[in-house]
């Protein structure tokens, strides 16, 4: 017996050892994040990051807090890399995290949002309080995935009022409407101004999406140039010739025809501009959409375009975006720039090309776009 507790005791004394001589000192785990971090698309530093994964997925659980902060200099290859290593250690150290240090990192509003969003849940996951004493502050927060949460709860205790309008007294109502104006306030996220939107029309308050979110309503548009074979692309046409000049009264040859610019006012509630119906359904042409945004002060800002086409955007006579992209998934914000606005008038110009695909699926012409901040709140 005395023989089988001391293979025991040897075993374990072993394990330590061998244990502790594979976690990395801090320096050599800021090394390797050092090149993690500079992993890209295409292969580049991959086989360098590969190696130095080995020491990030071997921290202790006093490192975790040193990942999170690798977090901020990452991108989104790396940041995908990362965030596993700090998982895994969780996992390997779920009674023993440094809650202390994870808390710092995630009351410092300047570090990664991603990072944040990550520190938050490993503490949600060991204290169960922090989750009820965090949540409600986080409806403002700058970390997009937390702010989600937090509008998320307001949406739920509005909810929890009551869902038919018509069996809430007057107080019951204005309890509920003013938790959706606070959620509608400080929402970011598509989906849940959408979810707001609808809750708040029965208790009436109708909600106009296209000015909520920012999108650009108002445009004038000529089209007909040519994109046979996917050719007009970086060809220079007429509106193009005068960036930053809006001319609506000028004509353009395009072939046997003339073009004119002519304005149109979409009514789509997410500020959809559906250039079949505003021009006549056409194969492989390119279309040219002009609007002015008004700032009441100069910004930093971000233009963001959903189309399923390929298209480029200049803003005051400066290529602010170019994506030879056709019928992709056409999403709200698929593709986004930054931008700097200034006081006054923008000129915003828009080229949106279609090819000639002949397949239903590649016969959407339309586009929709918004000037916003960083978080997705539209700028005025």
């Amino acid at each position: 017996m005395k023989s089988v507790i001391l293979s025991v005791l040897i075993v374990a004394a072993t394990s330590s050892v061998l244990l502790a001589q594979s976690i990395p000192d801090d320096d050599a785990v800021e090394s390797a994040l050092e090149t993690v971090n500079r992993v890209g698309l295409h292969g580049v530093g991959h086989a360098d990051a590969v190696e130095s994964m080995k020491i990030l997925n071997s921290i202790s659980a006093s490192q975790i807090p040193v990942l999170l902060k690798g977090m901020d200099g990452s991108n989104q290859i790396s940041a995908n890399w990362i965030r596993g290593a700090i998982q895994k250690a969780a996992s390997r150290y779920a009674n023993d995290l440094p809650a202390d240090s994870i808390t710092t990192y995630f009351e410092d509003q300047s570090n990664d949002p991603q990072g944040r969003w990550l520190a938050w849940n490993l503490l949600c996951r060991t204290q169960p309080e922090f989750r009820v004493r965090t949540t409600d502050m986080l409806a403002t927060d700058p970390s997009m995935p937390l702010r989600e949460i937090g509008v998320a709860k307001l949406i739920a205790d509005a909810e929890s009022i009551g869902d038919n309008a018509e069996d809430l007294d007057d107080a019951a109502k204005d309890e509920k409407l003013a938790l959706l104006r606070k959620a509608l306030e400080n929402a970011r996220d598509v989906t849940q101004i959408q979810t707001i939107a609808k809750q708040m029309a029965p208790l009436g308050q109708e909600v106009n999406l296209r000015k909520q979110l920012g999108f650009l309503e108002t445009w004038h548009v000529v089209a007909g140039f040519d994109n046979k074979d996917e050719a007009g692309f970086d060809v220079v046409y007429g509106p193009e010739s005068k960036l930053g000049e809006f001319d609506f009264a000028k004509t353009y040859v395009v072939g046997d025809e003339t073009a004119v610019w002519m304005e149109t006012t979409t009514s789509h509630k997410l500020g959809v501009v559906d250039l079949n119906s505003v021009v006549g359904k056409t194969k492989g042409v390119i279309a040219y959409a002009a609007s002015n945004l008004e700032m009441s002060e100069g910004c930093e800002a971000e233009v963001r375009i959903g189309t399923p086409n390929a298209h480029k955007i200049w803003v005051n006579g400066t290529l602010v975006m170019s994506n030879e992209i056709y019928h992709n998934s056409n999403s709200i914000d698929k593709f986004s720039a930054p931008v700097k606005l200034k006081t006054g008038s923008n000129r915003v110009l828009v080229k949106l090309c279609q090819n000639e695909q002949t397949d239903s699926w590649a016969q959407d012409w339309s586009f929709q776009v918004r000037f916003c901040d960083s978080t997705g709140k539209p700028v005025r």
